[in-house]
Protein backbone atom coordinates (compact mmCIF):
# COMPACT_ATOMS: atom_id res chain seq x y z
CA UNK A 1 0.00 0.00 0.00
CA UNK A 2 1.49 3.34 -0.74
CA UNK A 3 1.82 5.10 2.45
CA UNK A 4 0.38 8.28 0.49
CA UNK A 5 -3.15 6.60 0.09
CA UNK A 6 -3.03 6.75 4.56
CA UNK A 7 -2.91 10.60 4.45
CA UNK A 8 -5.59 12.35 3.37
CA UNK A 9 -4.11 16.03 2.08
CA UNK A 10 -2.18 14.11 -0.60
CA UNK A 11 -4.49 11.41 -1.63
CA UNK A 12 -7.09 13.75 -2.81
CA UNK A 13 -4.94 16.05 -4.01
CA UNK A 14 -3.46 16.24 -7.63
CA UNK A 15 0.51 17.02 -6.72
CA UNK A 16 3.31 14.48 -7.59
CA UNK A 17 4.33 12.29 -4.27
CA UNK A 18 8.03 14.10 -4.65
CA UNK A 19 6.47 17.30 -4.03
CA UNK A 20 4.79 15.94 -0.83
CA UNK A 21 7.64 14.60 0.19
CA UNK A 22 10.03 17.72 -0.36
CA UNK A 23 7.35 19.49 1.42
CA UNK A 24 7.18 17.34 4.37
CA UNK A 25 10.88 16.99 4.28
CA UNK A 26 10.69 21.19 5.06
CA UNK A 27 8.36 20.52 7.65
CA UNK A 28 10.34 18.26 9.60
CA UNK A 29 13.28 20.10 8.92
CA UNK A 30 11.69 23.16 11.02
CA UNK A 31 10.51 20.68 13.70
CA UNK A 32 14.11 19.88 14.41
CA UNK A 33 15.73 23.47 13.86
CA UNK A 34 12.77 24.14 16.55
CA UNK A 35 14.09 21.02 19.13
CA UNK A 36 18.01 22.12 18.91
CA UNK A 37 17.82 25.75 18.38
CA UNK A 38 15.09 26.44 21.05
CA UNK A 39 16.38 30.14 22.02
CA UNK A 40 16.68 31.07 18.45
CA UNK A 41 13.46 30.01 17.18
CA UNK A 42 12.00 32.02 20.44
CA UNK A 43 13.90 35.07 20.05
CA UNK A 44 12.09 35.63 16.37
CA UNK A 45 9.55 37.26 17.84
CA UNK A 46 11.29 39.88 18.79
CA UNK A 47 14.19 41.30 16.93
CA UNK A 48 16.65 43.42 19.00
CA UNK A 49 16.43 40.33 21.60
CA UNK A 50 17.10 37.69 18.86
CA UNK A 51 20.23 39.97 17.55
CA UNK A 52 21.39 40.42 21.46
CA UNK A 53 21.72 36.44 21.52
CA UNK A 54 24.59 34.57 19.64
CA UNK A 55 25.59 31.08 20.48
CA UNK A 56 28.27 28.30 19.12
CA UNK A 57 25.26 27.15 17.20
CA UNK A 58 23.64 30.47 15.62
CA UNK A 59 25.68 30.28 12.32
CA UNK A 60 24.71 26.40 12.03
CA UNK A 61 20.80 27.68 12.27
CA UNK A 62 21.61 30.34 9.78
CA UNK A 63 23.32 27.79 7.14
CA UNK A 64 19.94 25.06 8.06
CA UNK A 65 17.53 28.40 7.38
CA UNK A 66 19.20 28.86 4.05
CA UNK A 67 18.79 25.50 2.89
CA UNK A 68 15.49 25.73 3.70
CA UNK A 69 14.61 28.62 2.08
CA UNK A 70 16.52 27.90 -1.22
CA UNK A 71 14.45 24.39 -1.18
CA UNK A 72 11.13 26.37 -0.64
CA UNK A 73 11.87 28.91 -2.96
CA UNK A 74 12.95 26.70 -6.08
CA UNK A 75 9.91 24.45 -5.68
CA UNK A 76 7.23 27.36 -5.39
CA UNK A 77 9.49 28.84 -8.93
CA UNK A 78 9.82 25.11 -10.79
CA UNK A 79 5.90 24.52 -9.99
CA UNK A 80 4.67 27.69 -11.12
CA UNK A 81 6.25 28.24 -14.46
CA UNK A 82 6.38 24.53 -15.05
CA UNK A 83 10.28 24.81 -15.88
CA UNK A 84 11.32 21.93 -17.44
CA UNK A 85 14.79 20.75 -19.44
CA UNK A 86 14.01 18.00 -22.68
CA UNK A 87 17.33 16.57 -21.87
CA UNK A 88 15.65 15.09 -18.32
CA UNK A 89 12.28 13.65 -18.58
CA UNK A 90 11.15 13.84 -14.54
CA UNK A 91 9.99 16.74 -12.96
CA UNK A 92 12.41 16.04 -9.55
CA UNK A 93 15.22 16.19 -11.87
CA UNK A 94 14.80 19.62 -13.20
CA UNK A 95 13.81 20.73 -9.63
CA UNK A 96 17.26 19.57 -8.42
CA UNK A 97 18.72 21.52 -11.72
CA UNK A 98 16.77 24.77 -10.63
CA UNK A 99 17.97 24.30 -7.18
CA UNK A 100 21.61 23.71 -7.67
CA UNK A 101 21.64 26.78 -10.36
CA UNK A 102 19.77 29.28 -7.65
CA UNK A 103 21.91 27.88 -4.77
CA UNK A 104 25.11 28.30 -6.92
CA UNK A 105 23.94 31.78 -7.53
CA UNK A 106 23.19 32.31 -4.25
CA UNK A 107 26.20 30.95 -2.60
CA UNK A 108 28.48 33.31 -4.94
CA UNK A 109 26.72 36.13 -3.19
CA UNK A 110 26.69 35.31 0.12
CA UNK A 111 30.68 34.62 -0.50
CA UNK A 112 31.00 38.38 -2.08
CA UNK A 113 28.49 39.36 0.70
CA UNK A 114 31.23 37.97 3.13
CA UNK A 115 34.17 39.59 1.47
CA UNK A 116 32.63 43.14 1.19
CA UNK A 117 31.62 43.48 4.81
CA UNK A 118 35.30 42.03 5.90
CA UNK A 119 36.61 44.72 3.95
CA UNK A 120 34.90 47.71 4.32
CA UNK A 121 33.37 47.41 7.88
CA UNK A 122 34.24 46.17 11.38
CA UNK A 123 33.98 43.03 13.08
CA UNK A 124 31.06 43.99 14.61
CA UNK A 125 29.21 45.21 11.84
CA UNK A 126 29.50 41.70 9.94
CA UNK A 127 28.28 39.83 13.28
CA UNK A 128 25.53 42.33 12.87
CA UNK A 129 25.29 41.62 8.97
CA UNK A 130 24.87 37.71 9.83
CA UNK A 131 22.71 37.89 12.99
CA UNK A 132 20.42 40.18 10.55
CA UNK A 133 20.27 37.76 7.68
CA UNK A 134 19.38 35.06 9.75
CA UNK A 135 16.63 36.42 11.58
CA UNK A 136 15.03 37.72 8.10
CA UNK A 137 15.78 34.47 6.23
CA UNK A 138 14.00 32.39 9.71
CA UNK A 139 11.16 34.36 8.96
CA UNK A 140 11.51 33.91 5.00
CA UNK A 141 10.78 30.33 6.02
CA UNK A 142 7.94 30.46 7.75
CA UNK A 143 6.37 32.18 4.81
CA UNK A 144 7.52 29.73 2.34
CA UNK A 145 6.23 26.82 4.24
CA UNK A 146 2.97 27.99 4.47
CA UNK A 147 2.24 29.84 1.51
CA UNK A 148 3.91 26.29 -0.25
CA UNK A 149 1.01 24.03 1.45
CA UNK A 150 -0.96 26.79 -0.01
CA UNK A 151 -0.18 26.59 -3.38
CA UNK A 152 -0.52 22.93 -3.64
CA UNK A 153 -3.14 21.96 -1.40
CA UNK A 154 -5.83 24.60 -1.15
CA UNK A 155 -8.26 25.85 -3.81
CA UNK A 156 -6.75 29.64 -4.01
CA UNK A 157 -5.58 30.06 -7.47
CA UNK A 158 -2.05 29.74 -7.48
CA UNK A 159 -1.30 33.11 -9.19
CA UNK A 160 -2.79 34.82 -5.99
CA UNK A 161 -0.39 32.90 -3.92
CA UNK A 162 3.10 33.39 -5.91
CA UNK A 163 1.73 37.12 -5.85
CA UNK A 164 1.49 36.78 -2.07
CA UNK A 165 5.33 35.20 -1.77
CA UNK A 166 6.64 37.81 -3.35
CA UNK A 167 5.21 40.87 -2.14
CA UNK A 168 6.34 39.20 1.26
CA UNK A 169 9.91 38.29 0.51
CA UNK A 170 10.59 41.59 -1.34
CA UNK A 171 8.95 43.43 2.00
CA UNK A 172 10.66 41.36 3.88
CA UNK A 173 14.34 42.30 2.44
CA UNK A 174 13.64 45.93 1.87
CA UNK A 175 12.92 45.99 5.72
CA UNK A 176 16.16 44.55 6.47
CA UNK A 177 18.41 46.56 4.38
CA UNK A 178 16.60 49.37 5.83
CA UNK A 179 17.27 48.33 9.39
CA UNK A 180 20.69 47.09 8.54
CA UNK A 181 22.20 50.27 6.85
CA UNK A 182 19.61 53.11 8.08
CA UNK A 183 18.38 53.23 11.01
CA UNK A 184 21.82 51.75 13.33
CA UNK A 185 24.15 54.31 14.54
CA UNK A 186 26.86 52.53 13.65
CA UNK A 187 29.98 52.71 10.47
CA UNK A 188 27.15 50.78 8.91
CA UNK A 189 24.94 53.36 8.24
CA UNK A 190 27.33 56.17 7.95
CA UNK A 191 28.86 55.40 4.86
CA UNK A 192 26.68 55.80 2.24
CA UNK A 193 28.49 55.30 -0.79
CA UNK A 194 29.46 51.69 0.46
CA UNK A 195 25.25 50.79 0.91
CA UNK A 196 25.09 52.08 -2.48
CA UNK A 197 27.38 49.43 -3.82
CA UNK A 198 26.45 46.75 -2.09
CA UNK A 199 22.38 47.38 -3.17
CA UNK A 200 23.77 47.78 -6.98
CA UNK A 201 25.96 44.87 -7.21
CA UNK A 202 25.11 42.22 -4.07
CA UNK A 203 21.12 42.68 -4.43
CA UNK A 204 20.32 43.69 -7.54
CA UNK A 205 22.55 42.22 -10.17
CA UNK A 206 22.69 38.72 -8.71
CA UNK A 207 18.47 38.36 -8.97
CA UNK A 208 18.91 39.58 -12.87
CA UNK A 209 21.56 36.92 -13.27
CA UNK A 210 19.36 34.57 -11.42
CA UNK A 211 16.24 35.60 -14.35
CA UNK A 212 18.75 35.61 -16.67
CA UNK A 213 19.90 31.93 -16.16
CA UNK A 214 16.62 30.17 -15.64
CA UNK A 215 14.61 32.34 -18.63
CA UNK A 216 17.46 31.50 -21.08
CA UNK A 217 20.05 29.36 -19.91
CA UNK A 218 23.08 32.29 -20.17
CA UNK A 219 24.37 34.53 -17.75
CA UNK A 220 25.72 37.41 -20.54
Amino acid sequence: MNILSLIPIAREAPTADWIFFVLMGCLLMVCICSLLFTKNVYTLHNRTEYMSYTDNNTFLFSMLINVLNLVLFSLLIVSYFHISFSAFQTPFTGFSIVLGIISAVMLVKVCLEILFHKAFYAEQDFKFFINSSSYINARNVLVLLSLSFLFFYSPIPKTYIVLLAGILLIVNRLWELFYRYFTQKNNISQIWYHNILYLCTLEILPVLVLIKLLYTGKVI
